[in-house]
């Protein structure tokens, strides 16, 4: 199977067989932290696209809600590996993620149960990442993907700036992506220069918008070519290009 992409969480993946749908699985036994930047761009950016081999330990069937828990849908849980390192233990060991405990009746759990908990207790021991005894720093993003405003405001800044280097956190489609800049620390939408890509289905009130034809094809090309991993963009688009799309524009 190959790698694609990882989830936002950091608590699973996206991996494909040759010429088959792509598929999420997850690392149950493994959680990650929530509100901060993303953690698994330091480990999966780097193996996007590449050969993994994956171990499904079992599937979590679908949950409906309750006034406490929230309705969750159908999870296949795995153990994936690249060049014989798993993934879900590299991120425990790294203070990246914590080991789920579990009930003793409780059978499902990761094949490599001992060997996360074993990763787990090294990480504590030597305080690294979340288990370390320094104040953890706080990562303001400013998110600017949406807002016109602040968009007018930083062209000038990009401008100056030149070639700037950034994370793709999301496609939209073909042609419209969401970057994450480092250095500026902030989000923007950026839109290849010269092409239009077909518009994907809508979610309008009452009504599901069809797509245009080969829209997913656009879109499923864009993300095997560029998700998570790290570009390099000039923006130069006049003014009124950035108030109308609330985002940046630069050759693809």
């Amino acid at each position: 199977m190959r790698l694609l992409k990882g989830e936002q969480s950091g608590n699973g993946i996206a991996v494909a067989a040759s010429s088959s749908v792509p598929r999420v699985l997850y690392w149950r036994a493994a959680g990650t932290p929530t509100g901060e930047l993303p953690r698994h761009t330091h480990l999966v950016e780097p193996s996007l696209l590449h050969k993994v081999n994956v171990t499904v330990d079992y599937i979590r069937p679908a949950s409906t809600a309750t006034e406490t828990v929230p309705a969750f849908s159908e999870r296949t849980c795995a153990t994936v590996a690249i060049g014989g390192i798993n993934i879900a233990e590299a991120l425990v060991s790294k203070g990246l993620a914590t080991v789920i405990r579990y009930r003793q009746d409780d059978d499902q759990r990761s094949s490599h149960y001992d060997e996360l908990l074993a990763a787990e207790a090294r990480a504590i021991k030597n305080g690294k990442g979340l288990h370390s005894k320094k104040e953890v720093p706080i990562h303001r993003v400013a998110d600017i993907s949406g807002d016109t405003q602040k968009a007018k405001q930083f062209l000038p800044f990009l401008q100056r700036a030149g070639r700037s280097e950034a994370v793709v956190e999301y496609v939209f489609s073909g042609s419209r992506l969401k970057l994450y800049m480092p250095k500026e620390t902030c989000l923007i939408t950026f839109l290849l220069a010269g092409i239009e890509c077909p518009r994907g289905a809508r979610n309008l009130p009452g009504l599901v918008q069809e797509g245009e034809p080969f829209s997913e094809e656009a879109t499923v090309f864009t993300k095997e070519l560029v998700l998570q991993r790290e570009v390099g963009h000039v923006p130069h688009l006049p003014m009124h290009a950035v108030a109308a799309a609330a985002g940046f524009e630069a050759p693809p």
